[in-house]
């Protein structure tokens, strides 16, 4: 992920955070999960999860429901200063995911909950949607809108500005480990270990009143578990497999 103008590898774990440089071979800035002293006290497992940063911050979530975000700059080339400056409690239930979009960052947990806040306004809550009973495994945001992959397989649109709940698919059979926005265009790619890679076209809300996402492609990838996703360009698309040393790279056909 870019931060402060400056790509970085950051590492979430039962440790708490770590980012080192982005070929990972120095290690920039540390926060053991000991100096929140409120979880490190917890008798249930504890860990931090789900990594995002906003135009300020770094943002990271954990096992009772919290989320911190950290203020960073660089001040040399081997060296970070990282502040704690945000606290954020939307609720008791495990962070599964986050997702930052321009100043909006969206958190996610084990209920299957959503909510939103604003980094431009030290981070006040500006929307919330309700959960389903299932983690929201995946996040990805457009302006005003949030899609949100969930474990039981199910894709859902969110209008942020209006807070509904435009579309609902069923998109896999098993839970949904990946999403990806592409670049330029409203198309959408998500993965699952059900094996399947599927391209979806994202209704522009602005311009059509349409409420269907429309299968573009899918290819079923054989005896492998689908873990993550992303488009490398405007025209390939890059799917990780698990316990697997390649990359499955599609190409769009010209």
């Amino acid at each position: 992920m870019e931060i402060d103008e400056r790509w970085v590898l950051a590492l979430t774990s039962s440790a708490g955070l770590q980012v080192w440089s982005a070929t990972g071979d120095t290690i920039l800035f540390q926060y053991p999960i000991s100096q929140l002293p409120y979880l490190a006290e917890s008798n249930d497992d504890k860990f931090m999860r789900g990594l995002a940063a906003t135009p300020n911050a770094l943002c990271v979530g954990t096992s009772i429901g919290s989320v911190h975000a950290f203020v960073c700059k660089s001040v040399g080339i081997n060296s970070w200063d990282a502040t704690l400056a945000y606290n954020m409690e939307p609720d008791h239930f495990p962070i599964t995911t986050l997702s930052s979009f321009q100043n909006i960052l969206a958190v996610a947990n084990d209920s299957g909950k959503i909510f939103g806040y604003d980094s431009f306004d030290a981070y006040v809550q500006v929307f919330s949607f309700l959960g389903f009973g299932y983690p929201c495994t995946a996040l990805v945001q457009q302006e005003n809108v949030l899609i949100a992959g969930f474990s039981s397989g199910h894709l859902r649109v969110f209008r942020t500005d209006i807070q509904e709940l435009a579309i609902e698919v069923t998109a896999h059979t098993r839970a949904i480990s990946g999403l990806t926005m592409h670049p330029t265009l409203n198309i959408l790619a998500s993965v699952s270990p059900d094996q399947y890679l599927h391209v979806w076209e994202v209704p522009d809300f602005k311009s059509t009143s349409s409420r269907d996402l429309s299968i573009l492609y899918s290819d079923l990838i054989e005896n492998k578990i689908c873990t993550g996703v992303s488009f490398l360009s405007n025209e390939k698309i890059c799917v990780a497999t698990f316990d697997d040393e390649e990359l499955v790279v599609y190409e769009r056909n010209k």
